[in-house]
């Protein structure tokens, strides 16, 4: 009988020790197949690199005025005028490895290209804010209205910014996420699975949310799925809630606290007319809070679209919105302005040369120092320092640096001790398009003699440089742009 039970424990063993190994080479299998898992992995980083960029000595839950690292305080704008975008995650720039692509950035460059060299446009936004929030944090504190002085704020609406939360800052209306339905499980099996098998528990998950909109345990722990819950918030109690809260504080500090103009602009990440957007516009009218609708123009620009993550996110795992809408908001803010804002944007220089200027770069640990004129040195991480580093679209390690403005770049030459080789990559605008399409381009690999030249009808976004240095350790690295 004894030996017939070690038999059976050894036999369960072997099983238990074969279906791990199965299910771990599953797990592999389905993340080396699958863009969409990547992706997510990817997104996660570069989110995570934004945070340590933005909340650096110059980024804080006190201060929330979006500047670079180096920034202490805003400079005094001098006689020039200064727009002011507020917002949430669309402004912040959750899943941009290049923040110059958010709307706000895009604008800014729009009007220095157009010549209005007298204006510039900054911005506040924390991933998460409603209005409420935003009208409390932001527009009401005085430390910031003081820094930044506007002479026009611009509130950049998001369909979920309806969002009200209770006193304990927790959701009255749950989210369902189709990556992972088990988030607040406290379940040890379910945690166990979803850190020994991340991939594996994504495809479970998403397959069990294919069933659509109907289910029911989720259903009734409160969890409903995206559109659900827009079109929860906009009836009572939340619909009272937010006009409460959110709305009737908007329009007093409109009426009672400032005195420069403010509106408010909804943004979509995909063009189709929207039912809260709809819904918010009889809402802005009854409180009397200005506001100017792009969803008409949005939907002629891009005609007969269908959504595709990959077409229509920031990149295949993030569904904040791509360059070409950003780009198109951009465009459309800068009509909208010059036709009824005209004072504030003031006058229009002939258009000159726009300097090179690296403003934005990931990941932040870089710390690009201009030297000299259009040579910087940045601090190339060490090669097991997978988290300092850029993967996707290229499927090999890189570091980002990008240029204010989209710029005609003759040559790049970089300077470094120890280093085996170096293959560089540029992102530049698609002349078809309009608008920088994320393609990365090689420029090829060398070994010695690490110059560049390129073609002069590029106009170059970004530099992304793949670096092999000896020993993998980190090196100082001097890139000298001529332009």
């Amino acid at each position: 009988m004894k030996k017939y039970l070690k038999g059976l424990i050894f036999r369960l063993l072997f099983f238990i020790i074969v279906l791990f190994v199965l299910l771990f080479i599953l797990d592999k299998t389905i993340y080396m197949f699958s863009e969409n898992i990547q992706w997510l992995e990817e997104n996660k980083k570069i989110v995570k690199m934004n945070f340590s960029k933005l909340q650096s000595n110059s980024w804080s839950s006190k201060n929330v005025i979006f500047k670079y690292a180096d920034d202490t305080k805003l400079a005094p704008k001098g006689n020039n005028k200064r727009i002011f975008v507020v917002g949430d995650s669309f402004i912040w720039g959750y899943g941009y490895s290049n923040l110059n692509h958010t709307w706000w950035k895009q604008l800014d460059r729009i009007l220095k290209e157009k010549g209005y060299n007298d204006v510039e446009v900054v911005a506040a936004g924390i991933p998460g804010y409603n209005t409420k929030m935003e009208v409390e944090n932001i527009l009401k504190n005085k430390e910031i209205m003081e820094e930044v002085d506007p002479d026009l704020i611009i509130i950049g609406f998001v369909e979920n910014d309806i969002q009200i939360y209770n006193k304990d800052r927790q959701d009255l209306l749950k989210i369902r996420d189709n990556n992972d339905l088990f988030s607040e499980s406290n379940n040890i099996f379910i945690k166990a699975f979803k850190k020994i098998y991340p991939s594996l528990y994504i495809k479970v998950s998403q397959a069990i949310a294919t069933k659509g909109s109907d289910i029911t345990w989720l259903n009734k722990k409160g969890y409903v799925n995206y559109q659900s819950w827009l079109k929860e918030l906009t009836k009572n109690p939340w619909k009272k809630m937010y006009e409460k809260e959110a709305l009737e504080p908007l329009k007093n500090y409109i009426k009672e606290e400032s005195d420069i103009p403010i509106f408010t602009i909804p943004t979509l990440t995909f063009p189709s007319h929207s039912d809260i957007i709809d819904y918010m516009k009889k809402e802005w009218e009854k409180y009397e809070i200005p506001y100017y609708d792009a969803t008409d123009d949005y939907i002629k620009a891009f005609p007969n679209s269908t959504y595709d993550i990959r077409e229509w996110g920031i990149n295949p795992g993030d569904t904040h919105p791509a360059v070409k809408t950003t780009n198109f908001y951009g465009n459309w803010v800068f009509n909208l302005l010059e036709k009824e804002y005209p004072n504030i944007i003031g006058k229009h220089y002939n258009t000159s040369k726009l300097p090179l200027e690296i403003n934005d770069w990931t990941p932040y640990s870089l710390k690009p120092a201009l030297i000299k004129d259009n040579e910087y040195e940045i601090i190339y991480p060490k090669e097991n320092e997978k988290n300092s580093f850029l993967y996707l679209p290229i499927r090999k390690h890189y570091v980002k640096l990008n240029l204010k403005f989209a710029t005609n770049i003759k040559s790049i030459k970089i300077n470094g001790d120890n280093i085996n080789s170096i293959e560089l990559y540029t992102n530049s605008i698609n002349h078809k398009l309009g608008w920088d399409d994320q393609v990365m381009k090689s420029l090829g690999k060398k070994k010695s003699n690490f110059t560049w030249k390129l073609n002069n009808n590029d106009l170059i976004t970004s530099i992304n440089i793949n670096a092999k240095v000896k020993n993998g350790k980190s090196t100082k690295l001097k890139i000298k742009i001529s332009y």
